[in-house]
């Protein structure tokens, strides 16, 4: 009996240090053009692959070509950075624009009352995008619900890497069996128990910690290890996390 569990501690801590090797990404919000001027500037050298940046131009691709962010795109596809384009599966005041497509020009039309977007806008949403910067490496979809099947079909009609942000307790659809999934946001409540699906797909979930400390901090590097992505700040959503360049970026490295 003894023997044997000696066997199971060493199986764990096999396990753990195995996760903490695991090769993961750092996932940079890019709220502004600026933050992704930073990363790119500040991504440890041989780790360039291991960086994806989420280009938001305004809660999406807007109805134009932005020069700051093209710029950017740019200069993040010849370092050999990875590039997440931002969907919001929700329109209105608090969420997003609605794209319209009109022959090879677009035009983004604001919506006040929340309300989920068809599988159609979110269609013109990903041609906008790629007519104006060209295909991503994967594409960050938020604000998404279980109510979404339409989203959810449009997605896996696309064939592409997909991470998605339900901002809540999730599991993705079988037909996003493989997607990566956000499964913290916020500047509370994590570490936490994880769900069963979460343990089992360690390796496809993103964590997103904000108002860390330098103590907090440390238990969220370790706590996150072996996970897909991650990103951390010192500041709050509505302090402006994703508008600025966290200090602990180069320490969320693997």
């Amino acid at each position: 009996m003894r023997c044997a569990c000696w066997c199971l501690i060493v199986a764990v801590m096999l396990l753990l240090a195995c996760a903490a090797t695991q090769a993961q990404s750092v996932l940079v919000p890019c709220y502004e053009a600026s933050v992704a001027k930073q990363a790119l500037a500040q991504v440890p050298k041989g780790k360039e692959d291991k960086l994806i940046l989420i280009i938001n131009v305004a809660s999406g691709p807007w109805s134009k070509r932005d020069a700051s962010y093209g710029e950017q795109v740019m200069k993040a596809r010849t370092k050999g950075v990875k590039l997440a384009f931002y969907i919001d599966a929700m329109a209105g005041e608090d969420y997003s624009p609605v794209i319209y497509r009109n022959g090879d020009s677009y035009q983004a039309e604001p919506v006040a009352a929340a309300r989920d977007k068809t599988a159609l806008e979110i269609r013109n949403e990903r041609s906008a995008w790629v007519a104006f910067y060209g295909a991503p490496n994967a594409w960050f979809i938020d604000d998404v619900r279980p109510r979404h099947t339409q989203l959810f079909a449009e997605l896996a009609a696309w064939r592409d890497k997909i991470i998605l942000n339900p901002g809540t307790g999730f599991v993705p659809p079988a037909s996003l069996a493989t997607c990566i999934v956000v499964i913290h946001e916020s500047e509370t409540g994590w570490p936490r128990t994880v769900s069963r699906w979460e343990a089992g797909h360690w390796g496809q979930c993103a964590v997103i910690g904000l108002s860390l400390n330098a103590a907090s901090s440390v238990v969220f590097t370790q706590s996150t290890a072996g996970v897909a992505c991650r990103y951390a700040s010192p500041l709050s959503d509505a302090q402006g996390a994703y508008n600025k360049l966290t200090p602990y970026f180069g320490g969320l490295f693997p």
